[in-house]
């Protein structure tokens, strides 16, 4: 039986011998070669590429050889790789490549030259808005209408308002005028609230 492909490889394949895997690209003169393996492991997954025209062999996979040279110093990777363009046999037009690669070691002496200066001072300013503060009167409670006018006997809420998360009030010196030239101290110069006072004129 002769079996007759109209394919074959027109050049050398690119090879690229890479920091952890060896590249090689093969070009053919119509399609992509049916597969690429690596001679021994046809089967084995990450040792054979089916349908493309570019395999990347990692160096740990395929039992790739490795051998430490002294002069030069390096280690030294090597494998045959077998191209093959009939997606059933090995033809006349196949090629298998022994593939080496060297990875040359370097010795060098790295150093770098640091000037450590004195530590700065940084400064850091902190501000905050001073809050706007209120003062309204109500009825019925805290939260109830403003109060405009009132009658004797009125309940009335004072409602000193100063919304802040930085700041407190203290509401102080405080006083009722009756309305006929009279002065009644409601809360006194420390905070403090004088309760009979505040009942009878609030």
């Amino acid at each position: 039986m002769t079996i007759i492909i109209h394919d074959k490889i027109s050049e050398e394949p690119e090879i690229d011998c890479g920091h952890s895997a060896i590249m090689i690209k093969v070009k053919t003169s119509r399609q992509k070669p049916s597969y690429i393996f690596a001679k021994g492991y046809f089967r084995k997954e990450g040792c054979i590429f089916n349908n493309t025209d570019t395999a990347n062999f990692t160096l740990e996979q395929c039992n790739i050889n490795k051998k430490r040279q002294i002069n030069p110093r390096g280690m030294a990777y090597s494998m045959t790789v077998i191209v093959q363009l009939h997606p059933l046999f090995i033809t006349k037009v196949d090629r298998a490549y022994n593939i080496r690669c060297f990875y040359m070691e370097a010795n060098k002496i790295v150093d770098a030259e640091l000037d450590v200066s004195e530590l700065t001072t940084s400064i850091l300013d902190s501000g905050h808005v001073m809050p706007q503060c209120s003062y309204t009167l109500h009825r019925d409670s805290a939260n109830g209408p403003i109060l405009r006018y009132a009658r004797v006997g009125d309940i009335i809420y004072h409602v000193w308002d100063c919304p802040s998360d930085v700041y407190v009030m203290l509401v102080h010196s405080c006083f009722i005028l009756d309305g006929q030239g009279g002065e009644h101290k409601v809360i006194d110069s420390y905070g403090s609230i004088n309760l009979p006072l505040f009942c009878l004129f609030c």
